[in-house]
C-alpha cells in the first residue's frame, strides 16, 4: 500500500490496524493483480465483495473555521473510498466510489462496543458476462482519501479499519452451459440442439431422428387410413352373394307327343342385372371452313357465274327417244322436248321469274355464309368469308356485262380542233333576241321570269 501525503498514519489500535488522517490531504492506494493462472484452471470472475468500517465523528474547528461546506452546521471531515477494475489493456471496466464526507458517525451504531464506527458491505456483479482472469480483468485498485477539515494538529481526522475484499469466482459457465451467452463458444450448436429437442418433444413425427418417431408415425398413419397392421384394426365383414342359375324341374308327361317334346327341354332361369342405358351425347365435330382466297371483286364475279349456272340447271330438259319399227330396224332418233306449260310466258315474265330465282339463291347463300362466319376457326377465314358476304349483299344481276358493252357513237376524243380556230355566233341567235314574239313565248313558258 502506498501513501500520497505526509501526516496520515497506519496505527495499531486495540489490536487492529487503522488509517488515521490528520490536517493535510492524504490518500492510500493498493493494486491487486489478477493473473491468468485462474483462467488456465477454467475459472472466471463473476464479481467481487468487500467490507470496511469508517469513523468520522470529529467536527472540530479553529474559531469556527472549516475548509469544506458545513453539513447541518457541522464541519464534517471529507472521506472517500474508490474501487476500480481494469483489463489487460488498462481500460477501466468497473468503478465505484463511496463518499462519507457528509456522514457524522457519532453514536451511529449503539449496539457495538464502540458505537461511532459505521460498517460498509459491498456486493457487485460484472453483469451477464463472465470476466476472464488476466485479460478480461487484470487488476483491482483501491484508493482511500481524506483529511481533517477543522485543521487541528493531531489525530482528529477520519479513520478506516478492517478492510477486506474478495473476487467472486466460478467455473467457466460457457464450458458447462454454452447457452449462457451468445458469445460463448459452441452457442450456435447448443441453440440448434435445444430447438430440435423442443420440436421433437412437441411432436415425435417432427423428424425421423426424434425419439419414438417410428411408433408416432405409424399411429398417425393408422388414424388417417386404418390398415390390418394397425392396433385395434377391425376388418369389415364381407358377405359374398353367389347367384347361380336355377334349373326348373322337368314337368310330368302329358301324353301329347308334341307337348311332351317341348317340355322335355330344360328351362334355365337366369337372374340378370338390370343395366341402365348410358346415354352418350354426340360430340359435335367442329366445322372447318377452308379460307377462300378471292377478294371482294373476284368473289362478286364468281358469284354471278355460279348463280347463272344454277339457274341453267333448272332449264327444260331435252329427251332423246329412239323409235323401233315393227321389222326391228331402227329409225332416225326423234328429239322430243318435255311438255311445255299451256300458258305462254313472255320475255318480261321470264326476266321477272329469273330475278325472283336469283333473289332466292342470294338469300340462301347469304344465310349459309353468315352461319359459316359464326364457326370460323381463324380470323383469316372469317375475313375471307366476309368478302363473299359483301359480294352477296352488293350483288346486281348482269352487272359484269356493263364493262363489256360498247356505246354507239364512236370514240370520245379528249381534244377537238375547230375549223378556222374560232367560234362564231349562230346567224339566227341574235334574230331570236330581237324578235318581239320571242319574249312573249319565253314569258308564257317561264312565268316566274316575267319582269314586274
Amino acid at each position: 500500500m502506498t501513501r500520497t501525503g505526509a501526516t496520515s498514519i497506519i496505527t495499531d489500535w486495540n489490536g487492529n490496524d487503522e488509517i488515521w488522517f490528520q490536517h493535510t490531504q492524504d490518500s492510500w492506494a493498493v493494486q491487486i493483480a489478477i493473473t491468468t493462472a485462474l483462467a488456465n484452471a477454467g475459472i472466471n470472475v463473476d464479481g467481487y465483495m468487500a467490507s470496511w468500517e469508517v469513523f468520522n465523528r470529529h467536527t472540530n474547528t479553529i474559531n469556527g473555521a472549516c475548509s469544506v461546506a458545513k453539513t447541518n452546521g457541522e464541519c464534517i471531515d471529507p472521506l472517500t473510498i474508490t474501487l476500480s477494475a481494469k483489463d489487460s489493456n488498462g481500460n477501466s471496466i468497473h468503478s465505484q466510489t463511496f463518499d462519507y464526507s457528509a456522514m457524522n458517525t457519532h453514536n451511529i451504531d449503539p449496539s457495538k462496543k464502540d458505537p461511532n464506527w459505521y460498517e460498509e458491505s459491498v456486493l457487485s456483479w460484472v453483469g451477464s458476462e463472465q470476466l476472464t482472469p488476466g485479460s478480461g480483468i487484470a487488476s483491482v485498485d483501491i484508493v482511500i482519501a481524506g483529511y481533517d477539515a477543522g485543521y487541528w494538529s493531531g489525530n482528529y481526522g477520519p479513520r478506516v479499519k478492517n478492510m477486506v475484499g474478495s473476487l467472486i469466482l466460478s467455473v467457466d459457465i460457457c464450458a458447462s452451459t454454452p447457452l449462457h451467452s451468445s458469445s460463448c463458444p459452441g452457442y450456435a450448436t447448443a441453440f440448434a440442439t435445444q430447438q430440435y429437442n423442443t420440436n421433437c418433444a412437441a411432436s415425435a413425427t417432427y423428424d425421423p431422428g426424434c425419439p419414438g418417431y417410428g411408433v408416432a408415425f405409424q399411429n398417425e398413419q393408422c388414424i388417417a387410413n386404418p390398415m390390418p397392421h394397425c392396433p385395434g384394426f377391425v376388418a369389415e365383414e364381407v358377405i359374398e352373394v353367389i347367384v347361380t342359375a336355377e334349373i326348373i324341374a322337368e314337368p310330368s308327361i302329358t301324353g301329347d307327343s308334341i307337348i311332351d317334346a317341348i317340355l322335355a327341354e330344360p328351362i334355365v332361369s337366369l337372374y340378370e342385372p338390370i343395366v341402365s342405358p348410358v346415354i352418350v351425347a354426340p360430340i359435335q365435330e367442329p366445322i372447318i371452313v377452308e379460307a377462300p382466297i378471292e377478294p371482294v371483286n373476284t368473289a362478286s364475279e364468281q358469284l354471278e357465274v355460279s348463280i347463272e349456272l344454277e339457274i341453267e340447271e333448272e332449264a327444260i330438259e331435252v329427251v332423246v327417244v329412239e323409235e323401233i319399227t315393227e321389222d326391228g330396224s331402227e329409225e332416225e332418233p326423234t328429239i322430243v322436248k318435255a311438255p311445255t306449260p299451256e300458258k305462254v310466258i313472255t320475255k318480261k315474265q321470264k326476266t321477272k321469274a329469273k330475278a325472283k330465282k336469283i333473289k332466292e339463291i342470294v338469300q340462301a347463300r347469304g344465310e349459309s355464309l353468315a352461319q359459316q362466319m359464326s364457326v370460323a376457326a381463324t380470323v383469316e377465314v372469317q375475313k375471307q368469308l366476309q368478302n363473299q358476304l359483301i359480294a352477296i349483299i352488293g350483288f346486281v344481276p348482269d352487272f359484269s356485262k356493263y364493262g363489256k358493252t360498247n356505246i354507239d357513237g364512236g370514240t370520245l376524243q379528249q381534244e377537238v380542233n375547230l375549223k378556222g380556230g374560232r367560234i362564231v355566233d349562230h346567224q339566227f341567235s341574235r334574230w331570236f333576241l330581237n324578235d318581239p314574239k320571242f319574249s312573249a313565248m319565253e314569258n308564257s313558258q317561264y312565268p316566274s321570269l316575267r319582269s314586274n
